[in-house]
């Protein structure tokens, strides 16, 4: 472990401690977009704050743009046991007035008064989802026991909780009615796609085309998608479709499922890992952005597809209607047929199109990384003051 010292004048700030070891989405996916842009916007803000970064060894160097804020790298992975036992030493051992945890993975015994953010309790909500796992039924027996004790002491023992939506906050009072924690709302924000030149893949799809971005989780409902193209090329509708997504055993079942249903490597396209580059090229180049997942706790996806000038047709589930507004058209998670109709809808009523898509870039103006921070920011101040 190594850190960094503080200057003298720093002494007399309210010190705040915050875990990034997920800094980066190609490092933690959302939640590593949500770690990042939280230090990137806290950082422009100047905050009157002595802040101190948790990384892992290999972040130090990118973290470094952001000096004054301390680095304290600690070579521990996250949701791990190690995490569990020493990590809380090392926090507290740095004396300071506050840490936030960006997930709900909050070392159980902790000394030092923390913030949690929780972003969805999808374990919960979603049975199948959290029953499905590539590991040995044992192992995630166990992971998941350990998961449902670290989650309960997050929202328990917090000076205060932060959900990315009021569907979050809900769940939370669902699950944990005793709870008396105060819980705020802060929405995350959406980013600009970095738009670098971009060379064709050989397996990308002429258009139309409609176009689904992030991980392959059961929750997501992608299969969905897939059963609303047979149901389009069965009524004559020429309609591909491209999944861009972290490549595991989730992606590749997917791909089995595709060729199950009798859909060839021109109608169902799978881009595994995709770079930013190749996720702007294909929110200007699809027809239709579609979001059928079953449980959310914001979802940026279908948001930086309206920001891209891209219809979204979105499952009427979770978060969804409560973030997405009236800007995207809302089908049942379940129904095949209502998909299909969505989509075909979208690529045909030139109108309907013209009025999403005015719809939904409005609505992705409404979400910021810098309110977000501002949001974090406050929450920050006021819980020094109380102490």
């Amino acid at each position: 472990m190594k850190s960094s010292k503080k200057s003298p004048d720093q002494k007399l700030r309210p010190h705040i401690g915050i875990d990034v070891r997920f800094f980066g989405p190609h490092t933690g996916g959302g939640l590593g977009r949500y770690t990042e842009e939280l230090v990137r916007e806290l950082y422009a803000l100047k905050p009157n704050l002595d802040i101190t970064l948790f990384c892992v060894p290999e972040m130090e160097k990118e973290l470094a743009q952001f000096a004054p804020f301390r680095t304290i790298s600690v070579d521990i992975p996250w949701y791990s046991l190690k995490e569990q036992i020493f990590l809380r030493s090392i926090i507290d051992r740095e004396n300071l007035n506050l840490y936030h945890a960006p997930h709900f993975n909050v070392p159980i015994g902790l000394k030092t008064p923390f913030i949690v953010t929780i972003h969805d309790l999808i374990l919960l909500e979603q049975p199948r989802s959290a029953h499905t796992s590539t590991r040995h039924p044992l192992i995630y027996t166990l992971k998941y026991w350990g998961f449902k004790k670290v989650l309960r002491h997050a929202i328990f023992k917090a000076k205060r909780i932060i959900t990315i939506s009021n569907t979050t906050k809900n769940s939370i009072n669902k699950f944990f009615p005793k709870s008396k924690i105060p819980v705020d709302v802060i929405y995350p924000g959406i980013g600009t796609i970095n738009d670098k030149p971009f060379f064709d893949r050989p397996n990308l799809p002429q258009k139309p085309f409609v176009l689904m971005v992030g991980n392959a989780y059961p929750h997501k409902n992608l299969s969905i998608v897939l059963k609303s193209l047979v149901v389009l090329k069965k009524e004559g509708t020429k309609v591909a479709s491209v999944f861009a997504g972290r490549s595991d055993d989730f992606f590749e079942k997917l791909q089995e499922e595709a060729i199950k249903l009798g859909l060839n490597e021109k109608e169902a396209v799978f881009i595994k890992n995709p770079t930013d580059a190749e996720l702007s090229f294909l929110y200007k180049n699809a027809e239709v952005f579609v979001f059928p997942s079953k449980c959310e706790g914001f979802g940026i996806p279908p948001l930086e597809a309206m920001a891209h000038g891209l219809p979204v047709v979105s499952s009427a589930t979770s978060a969804m209607p409560e973030i997405l507004g009236d800007a995207a058209l809302f089908v049942d998670p379940d129904n095949e047929k209502d998909f299909a109709e969505a989509i075909n809808l979208l690529i045909t009523d030139s109108e309907k199109r013209k009025t999403q898509i005015t719809k939904g870039l409005a609505r992705s103006k409404i979400y910021s990384w810098e309110k977000m921070a501002q949001g974090v920011l406050k929450a920050y101040t006021e819980e020094c003051m109380l102490e």
